[in-house]
């Protein structure tokens, strides 16, 4: 499975991971925190689109936290 793959550090499985959290594919689960985290991981290991996936969807988090709520 991709998250044992991604625990041991393939960068491949990690982002794809991220990309699952992100879009809620993995059993309709969406949560960003948890994107974040597998997109920092495939970064950490050398994935490129990983580590920028990462910067940005930390800035969008960052966002959605300062917008004031109505």
């Amino acid at each position: 499975a991709d998250s044992e793959k991604a625990e041991r550090g393939d960068p491949d499985a990690a982002y794809r991971m991220g990309e699952a959290f992100e879009s809620g594919r993995l059993g309709g689960v969406k949560d960003l925190n948890k994107a974040l985290t597998y997109y920092k991981l495939a970064g950490k290991n050398g994935h490129k689109e990983g580590a920028a996936r990462a910067m940005q969807l930390e800035a969008e988090l960052k966002q959605s936290q300062n917008k004031p709520v109505k």
